[in-house]
């Protein structure tokens, strides 16, 4: 084979195999976009905690008025962007029941994260951490229930392993005792608890609910006009929020870190609800709901970088598990029918490729599907 015949496969080989990555790339753009709002999620909350444990504010800021500006900030940028790129239907999408859709996706948004927000008052960080993550198992059920969407035992299994390294790493006290996280715990009246706890269930609940009606939605509504409803209904509930309660109220920040941590909450903030609401639309509810188990091992590297927090043994094993199984679901998609992803008829079709050499011989690249050997 001729020096330039050789050229000539090698070019092909490398096409070839590039289109391959790219190919994977398109089949999972909707999980890597999970995995990206998840690393978002993480450096928001990072920020949340620096500014919670800023000394500098007259009174400690509460955890309501960083949302107010983290959805304020997400419906400025939602505005922004769709007067610049001309969205259709902006800013309230297409007429019809899908803006009341738009709404309870909205309203469910807000209660979800108030299921987070509210039982920290009452319960240690770990048992609320234990009980948000319930929220990937109940999206799952409700998705197979009210969607019909394909659930298999694997998932279910991989999900039901997946919580076990979250409570390994959460180490709520109602397992592991509280003796081992006495200092987390903001209450000891068990009403106020059973209290923290049901309002936790239904923030949970709430949450399946939203991603469920996400995956409802489909592509049917621009995502930037989902976030929006989403932004724009927590804002005003977090706002009337704030002036009804005597103990809440407005602190302004006065130095330059504060200014930049309220703006990387805003900014990412944003760009995390974009990347989950497309991750949402390309993804069934089960797999997208599964990789969100992963955001609590960001969330651990930033305590390991930021406060030289390391974590014990039983997080590490709750990290390797989380991993795990992440990767598993992660991988598991590529060896299943998945209509969202399917490859149409006609690009299985057979095509050969000749590159002709000095002597006019041919190098034939059999069973190349169409659709990667388009140069667009």
């Amino acid at each position: 084979m001729s020096r330039q015949q050789l050229g000539n496969l090698t070019f092909i080989q490398t096409y070839y195999q590039g289109s391959r990555l790219e190919k994977h790339f398109s089949k999972n753009y909707g999980l890597y976009c999970i995995i990206l709002g998840e690393l978002c999620a993480s450096w928001m909350l990072v920020a949340t905690k620096l500014l919670e444990q800023d000394t500098d504010f007259k009174e400690p800021i509460s955890p309501t008025q960083i949302l107010f500006v983290r959805m304020l900030g997400t419906y400025i940028g939602c505005l922004i962007y769709m007067y610049f790129k001309h969205v259709e239907d902006s800013p309230w999408g297409p007429p019809g029941r899908i803006r009341l859709i738009l709404v309870a996706r909205g309203i469910s948004g807000n209660f979800s994260i108030l299921g987070i927000y509210i039982p920290l008052v009452y319960l240690a960080v770990s048992d609320v951490i234990s009980l948000s993550f319930l929220g990937p198992i109940c999206t799952s059920i409700m998705a197979y229930i009210v969607l019909k969407e394909r659930f298999s035992k694997f998932e279910g299994i991989g999900g039901l392993v997946s919580l076990i390294g979250v409570v390994l790493i959460a180490k709520p006290t109602f397992i592991f005792g509280e003796s081992q996280t006495d200092n987390n715990v903001e209450t000891s009246d068990p009403n106020d608890r059973l209290f923290a706890v049901m309002f936790s269930l239904l923030g949970v609940i709430c949450f399946a609910i939203s991603f469920t009606i996400i995956r409802f939605i489909g592509d049917r509504v621009n995502p930037v006009i989902t976030i929006s409803y989403y932004a724009l209904v927590t804002v005003v509930l977090t706002f009337l929020t704030i002036l009804i309660s005597p103990s809440l109220s407005f602190q302004w920040p006065h130095t330059f870190n504060q200014w930049s941590l309220l703006l990387l909450i805003a900014v990412t903030g944003f760009i995390m609800q974009y990347l989950f609401t497309t991750g949402l639309q390309l993804e069934t509810a089960s797999r997208a709901a599964s990789m969100s188990y992963i955001q609590i091992v960001f969330g651990i590297i930033w305590e390991v970088l930021i406060w030289n927090h390391l974590p014990n043994s039983w997080s590490w094993l709750g990290i390797s598990i989380i991993l795990g199984c992440s990767i598993s679901i992660f991988w598991y998609k590529n060896h299943i029918d998945d209509e969202f992803h399917k490859i149409p008829d006609e690009e299985e079709h057979v095509t050969e490729i000749q590159v002709p050499d000095q002597e006019e011989n041919v190098t034939r690249i059999q069973n190349i599907p169409l659709h990667e050997l388009d140069p667009k």
